[in-house]
């Protein structure tokens, strides 16, 4: 199995990093979650299968692993029929939002951070730093830009450090759950459907239409302007689809996390048949021990 081995190594100006690169190694004991999860992609061949031309199997995987680890159930249910009726209102909020920040532009900041609002907190005197990113703060400085999903609904739009998916992702996400609501769940064929049982068809055709209107998002702002490169603060999870954008570009990726990384998380233990993933960082740095 391939697991993130971790060396020792000093980076200029962020204090205390390890580095690790992706690597095999001996993995002696997995939960039976994880375990069932491997032998289906193996069984399946998961990695390679599409919907609507897209790989979807990185998007589902971590919560395929979550339902069955916690719940014992692999179903993933997607959005329901009561989410629909406020999707213009929510399509609305986005074209709003995305106008009230302006159009992406070209700047000096050529170093990205991807991440979330979710990593940052309000500290004492009012600032709102973001876990793991203040080194690259104080090491980049005026060269450091994040690309932010605001979850959290944090004060983020004016700072001109910050640059917020959400007026895009909003409208993203609305047209993935139109689509899988529609007839499109008629194009996967029968094969598909049982290699990716127990989630419904209708989930299958919603993270096909998100991932692929994502990573054309991400392919835009490329085209604005391409990074020197790309911190990321979890790199298996929403942010996916534009990962495969930056390693298309081969634009380097590097993944910030903690250092206890155990045996079971299905973010980093993969077979070691796994094909070549563009989404994958190159370049792991974390804080710590790592187990």
């Amino acid at each position: 199995m391939v697991v993130p081995r971790v060396f020792r190594a000093q980076v200029p100006g962020v204090l205390r990093w390890h580095r690790a690169t992706l690597a095999s190694a001996q993995v002696t004991s997995v939960n039976r979650a994880l375990a069932e999860l491997i032998d289906a992609e193996d069984r399946y061949d998961l990695w390679t299968r599409r919907v609507l031309n897209y790989p979807i199997w990185p998007l589902l995987r971590l919560e395929r692993y979550r339902q069955a680890h916690l719940a014992g159930d692999t179903a993933i249910a997607g959005p329901s029929k009561a989410e629909l009726p406020p999707l213009a209102a929510r399509l609305r909020q986005s074209a709003l939002e995305a106008i009230r920040q302006g159009r992406f532009r070209k700047s000096e900041r050529d170093i990205w951070l991807l991440t979330s609002s979710s990593y940052r907190r309000r500290d004492r005197d009012g600032s709102l730093p973001c876990i793991f990113a203040q080194h690259l703060q104080d090491q980049f400085g005026p060269r450091l830009r994040c690309i932010e999903i605001n979850v959290a609904n944090l004060p983020l739009s004016d700072r001109p450090d910050v640059f917020l998916l959400d007026g895009y992702l909003r409208y993203i996400q609305g047209v993935a759950t139109v689509a899988a609501r529609s007839h499109l769940q008629r194009l996967i064929s029968h094969d598909t459907r049982q290699a990716f049982a127990p989630t419904p068809s209708r989930e299958l055709i919603r993270r096909a239409v998100y991932g692929q209107l994502l990573e054309r998002l991400a392919h835009s702002l490329l085209r604005i302007q391409q990074p020197t490169c790309v911190f990321v603060l979890c790199a298996y999870g929403s942010t996916i689809p534009f990962q495969r954008a930056l390693g298309a570009a081969g634009i380097p990726i590097i993944e910030i996390q903690h250092g206890i990384i155990h045996e079971s998380h299905s973010g980093y233990i993969f077979q070691e048949r796994v094909p070549k993933l563009s989404h994958r960082p190159d370049h792991l740095l974390v804080f710590g021990r790592h187990f």
